[in-house]
Formats: C-alpha cells, sequence, structure tokens
C-alpha cells in the first residue's frame, strides 16, 4: 500500500451527487494524490448542511505532534 488514491470526478459533479449546497471549490483533479497534497471531503457542518472541505491526505500517528513548519513524515515503506 502506497497511500496513494485518485480523485477525477470533476467538482460540480461531486456537489451535485452528495447534494452540496455551496459555490464551487477551485480543484485539479488528479490521478496521483500522494501523502501531503490537497484532496476534498464532504462533511457536515454544526446545522447538519453537506459542505465540501479541503483536506490535507496523509496518516499522522497518535502521539505524534508535527507543528506547522515541519515537513510531513517520509513513508513506512522506505524504512521495510
Amino acid at each position: 500500500m502506497s497511500g496513494r488514491c485518485t480523485l477525477y470526478t470533476v467538482v460540480n459533479e461531486i456537489l451535485k451527487r452528495f447534494k452540496v449546497k455551496q459555490g464551487e471549490i477551485p480543484f485539479q483533479p488528479s490521478y496521483n494524490i500522494y501523502p501531503s497534497h490537497s484532496v476534498l471531503a464532504v462533511v457536515k457542518d454544526e446545522a447538519g448542511e453537506r459542505q465540501l472541505k479541503e483536506f490535507i491526505w496523509g496518516l499522522v500517528p497518535p502521539g505524534r505532534l508535527i507543528p506547522p513548519w515541519a515537513s510531513p513524515m517520509p513513508g513506512p515503506r522506505a524504512w521495510t
């Protein structure tokens, strides 16, 4: 498992499919989303409305505090 994924659907199609009522977010579809790359996710806000938000793809192990200026942790496969 390389920790990579794809998101090649057009943003307008995501908004329509998940019934999100908000404006378009500028996002470029990608076939190669790697850790520390931006991804889109559908989340519910406090009022229960669906929103499309941008997140950083990756895993932070429990107990590891990462300062905002630090670079992401290297992939675990590099060390095996």
